[in-house]
């Protein structure tokens, strides 16, 4: 934290993190959350008591949640 303010002044010995490994990973973690959240009903919709056809288009309409 003392770098922001004392690293410009070459006294203080600091490293910067890379902003872009930090983009790159949070953008992973991001994905991986919206798919795990996307796929978690989905044993649940397969138990369904309703014909093949119904649950394609349910599953159809949680779908509709990747857009």
């Amino acid at each position: 934290m003392n770098g922001a303010w004392l690293g410009w002044t070459g006294e203080y010995s600091t490293k910067c993190a890379s902003l872009d490994a930090i983009g790159w990973s949070a953008a992973a973690v991001n994905i991986l959350l919206d798919i795990t959240t996307i796929l978690l009903p989905v044993p649940q919709l397969l138990q369904l008591n309703m014909s093949l056809q119904k649950k394609l288009l349910l599953l159809l309409m949680f779908s509709v949640g990747l857009l």
